[in-house]
């Protein structure tokens, strides 16, 4: 009875100091730099995606840039054969082959992840100078690559970050799918254009607990020679573009804009397996689910693509 007794007054003792230490909800932020080349048939998509507390500190980080290009032979256009990062090369990036680099690049970005977690952004801003090079020395020491994309494409995550259901010891997955986007190239000349689709999912228990996804439809204007007809600009994403997307006016939708339509998807993924959510394409690569058609009509065949090699 005395032994009840001990434990139900210890147990009444600890119940403040539990529910002090309550997991609080996560952010899930994603932000992408585009940048097409003004001296080749080349387009850089760089992408972070983070979980932040509320104070703004980040808890984990992942980055990757699918860096992708096309040759010009005797008027032709060839095409590359598939589209993967720098991340998914790994070693066969060769860095330290070609560049006579100190690291691998997945390995410098993953040193430059690993700096990023635990500091604010500030924090992660005093660390670089103006231009893009490690100044603090413990990051200096194993990051020597320019981290310029790496950084604006932070900013624009830590900017973009939505409080979720993601907590602490949740997995942090960036995926990529990449697509063509109607490269073509004549005697009057082309374009090299990319359909670059990007998720930021948390995972826990087989279940996605948070998703953040944008797509950079993205093109290079070249010449007939395959050289870039002007000087290139950072292109926007549809995430970025926002209401001037133009979904509700150019293409009449009646039901809401690109990042609107997303954003239902993003809720509904929540809490569902890869089987659960994969199961709802349609034929057409639209929702069979009528709870989520009711927010949605584009096609959601890209963005199932990511859901996918999120659980690779």
């Amino acid at each position: 009875m005395k032994k009840i007794v001990c434990f139900l007054f210890c147990l009444a003792m600890l119940m403040p100091l539990l529910s002090s230490c309550k997991v609080s909800n996560l952010s899930l932020g994603l932000g992408v730099v585009v940048t097409p080349s003004s001296s080749k048939a080349e387009i850089s998509v760089t992408v972070a995606a983070v979980t932040l507390k509320a104070n703004g500190r980040i808890v984990d980080c992942e980055i990757d840039t699918l860096s992708t290009s096309a040759s010009v032979a005797n008027g032709e256009l060839s095409l590359p054969s598939a589209y993967k990062t720098k991340g998914e090369l790994g070693d066969a990036y060769n860095m330290l082959l070609y560049g006579n680099a100190r690291a691998e690049w997945y390995e410098q970005r993953d040193a430059f992840c690993d700096f990023a977690r635990g500091k604010t952004l500030e924090q992660i801003k005093t660390a670089i100078n103006t231009a893009g090079n490690a100044t603090d020395p413990g990051l200096a020491a194993s990051c020597t690559i320019n981290v310029d994309e790496f950084l604006k494409a932070l900013v624009r995550a830590c900017k973009d970050a939505k409080e979720t259901n993601a907590k602490k010891g949740d997995e942090l997955v960036l995926s990529f799918y990449t697509q063509d986007g109607g490269s073509a190239l004549s005697a009057d000349g082309g374009k090299y254009a990319i359909v670059c689709n990007v998720g930021a999912f948390t995972i826990n228990e087989d279940k996605i607990t948070a998703a953040r996804i944008d797509t950079a439809d993205v093109s290079v204007a070249l010449k007939a020679d395959g050289t870039p007809t002007s000087t290139q600009q950072t292109q926007l994403t549809k995430r970025q573009k926002g209401d001037d997307y133009g979904m509700l006016s150019a293409w009449g939708s009646k039901l809401a804009e690109w990042h609107t339509q997303v954003d239902s998807f993003e809720i509904y993924v929540c809490g569902k397996t890869e089987a659960q959510i994969l199961g709802i394409e349609g034929t057409d690569g639209k929702a069979t689910d009528d709870a989520l058609k009711a927010f949605c009509t584009i096609a959601i065949s890209d963005f199932c693509r990511l859901v996918d090699r999120a659980f690779e």
